[in-house]
C-alpha cells in the first residue's frame, strides 16, 4: 500500500503542475497534492498562488471614447472674391474646381457630405489620412499668396492629436514631384483651437515647410489627422485682389470759364 502511494504521489508530482493550466509552483502542487492525498480527497487541485495576475491594457488617452456633435451653425461665409483671386478645392462660396475624388482610393478614411444650416459640408471619420485627388486638373497656385480651411472637432482632449495637410505638387509628371506642408497641433502657431467651435485656418503658403515655393502644379490635397471625427469646410487658395486704378476721365473742364464739352 506504501509502494502503491509511493509511485501515485510521483506521477502526480510529475504531471499536474502543468495540467490545470495555472502558473503554479512545483512546492506548492506538492503540499496540495499531500495534503489531498492524506485526506482521501480526490486528486484535483487548486492553486494557491495569487502571485499571477493578468494585467489589464492601459488605453491611451487620446483613443478613450466620447460624443461625436454635430455642429448646429455652419462654417463662417469667406469674403466675396473674384474668380481668378481664388482656386476653390471645397466651398459653397465659389465655384470649386473640377475634382477627380473627394476621398482617393488611396485613402483609408470615410467621408460623407452632409447639410449644416443648410451649407454642404464634409464629415469625414478619420482613421489615418483623407485624399482629396484633382491630378487630372493640376492648378497654378503659384499667385496665390495663402490657404484656407474651416473644421470642426468635439473631442475634449488635445494631448498628442493632430490635423495636418499636404499640398503635393505632381511638377510636370504624373507623380508626386515636391509637397508643402503644414502641421497643426496643440503647440503650433496657428494651434489646433478648441473643441466644439469652428476653427478658421488662414495661413500664407510661404509659411508652410519643405518647398512652398514649388505649387505651379498641385495635384492633391492630403489631410492627416487622428480627431476622429471632423467636419471641414471651405477649403480654398488665395489671393488678394489687384488693385485697378479708374479711367481717367476729364469732366468739367473749362477753359476761359468755359466748359469744355
Amino acid at each position: 500500500m506504501n509502494l502503491y502511494r509511493s509511485l501515485l504521489l510521483l506521477i502526480l508530482f510529475l504531471v499536474l503542475p502543468y495540467s490545470n493550466g495555472l502558473a503554479q509552483s512545483v512546492p506548492a502542487a506538492t503540499a496540495n497534492l499531500s495534503a489531498a492525498i492524506q485526506n482521501g480527497q480526490s486528486n484535483e487541485v487548486i492553486s494557491t498562488d495569487t502571485s499571477f495576475t493578468t494585467p489589464e491594457a492601459e488605453v491611451p488617452e487620446n483613443l478613450l471614447s466620447y460624443t461625436v456633435i454635430t455642429p448646429s451653425e455652419a462654417a463662417p461665409t469667406p469674403p466675396s472674391r473674384q474668380p481668378q483671386d481664388v482656386i476653390s478645392i471645397y466651398s459653397d462660396a465659389y465655384t470649386d474646381i473640377n475634382l477627380d475624388s473627394l476621398s482617393a482610393e488611396f485613402d483609408d478614411s470615410t467621408l460623407e457630405e452632409v447639410l449644416i444650416a443648410g451649407n454642404n459640408t464634409l464629415e469625414i471619420d478619420f482613421t489615418n489620412f483623407l485624399g482629396i485627388d484633382f491630378s487630372s486638373n493640376k492648378q497654378d497656385a503659384s499667385e496665390m499668396t495663402n490657404f484656407h480651411m474651416d473644421f470642426w472637432f468635439t473631442r475634449p482632449d488635445k494631448d498628442g492629436l493632430v490635423f495636418n495637410s499636404k499640398l503635393v505638387d505632381f511638377g510636370e509628371g504624373d507623380s508626386e514631384s515636391s509637397v508643402l506642408e503644414l502641421n497643426i497641433n496643440d503647440g503650433t502657431d496657428p494651434p489646433l483651437g478648441p473643441g466644439g467651435v469652428w476653427v478658421s485656418l488662414d495661413v500664407p503658403l510661404d509659411s508652410w515647410v519643405n518647398r512652398p515655393d514649388l505649387r505651379s502644379n498641385l495635384a492633391q490635397l492630403i489631410i492627416t489627422s487622428n480627431l476622429g471625427t471632423v467636419f471641414v469646410d471651405n477649403i480654398y487658395l488665395w489671393k488678394t485682389a489687384a488693385i485697378t486704378p479708374s479711367d481717367a476721365a476729364l469732366e468739367d473742364l473749362q477753359v476761359d470759364g468755359k466748359t469744355i464739352p
